[in-house]
């Protein structure tokens, strides 16, 4: 038993540090472009309050999913009540939705359009870092 809990650790390890890295990574690009301690403090509590948003509504999506599913299997499917779980899913979709747009709005407004795009850049590039679909740019070779 306590094999397979070492073996978990290790292998939920590099998961973790590298989360946290990709943290830590941002904060210092963020105070090499010049931004204060208490303006990444607040992108900070931005992102965190976003993703939190975020996570309960895909909760609420994922019950409403099964409630719809369990509403269309009977022979004689209730529209009335098929519509209404459309629209409240519709709702969290939508609430979602705001939220990251409410973010980026927030940060932009702390950062600036200069700071701000090259804050995306940087996130962009380590998202796809993250999901190996990175390739570093052919600098300085020819591209015929």
């Amino acid at each position: 038993m306590k094999r397979i809990l070492w073996l978990l650790l290790f292998a939920l390890l590099p998961t973790l540090i590298y989360a946290q890295d990709l943290q830590t990574q941002a904060r210092h690009y963020l105070s090499g472009l010049g931004v204060s301690n208490g303006e990444i403090t607040r992108i900070v509590d931005i992102q965190t309050n976003t993703r939190t948003q975020v996570r309960e509504a895909q909760l609420e999506l994922n019950v409403l999913k099964a409630q719809l599913d369990q509403a269309l299997f009977p022979m004689n499917v209730d529209m009335n009540k098929v519509q209404k779980l459309l629209d409240r899913s519709l709702g969290l979709k939508m609430k979602a939705e705001l939220a990251r747009i409410r973010e980026r709005v927030e940060i932009r407004k702390i950062l600036g359009d200069y700071k701000y795009a090259a804050y995306q850049r940087f996130m962009h590039n380590a998202a796809r870092r993250q999901n190996g679909r990175y390739r570093r740019p052919n600098v300085g070779q020819n591209r015929s």
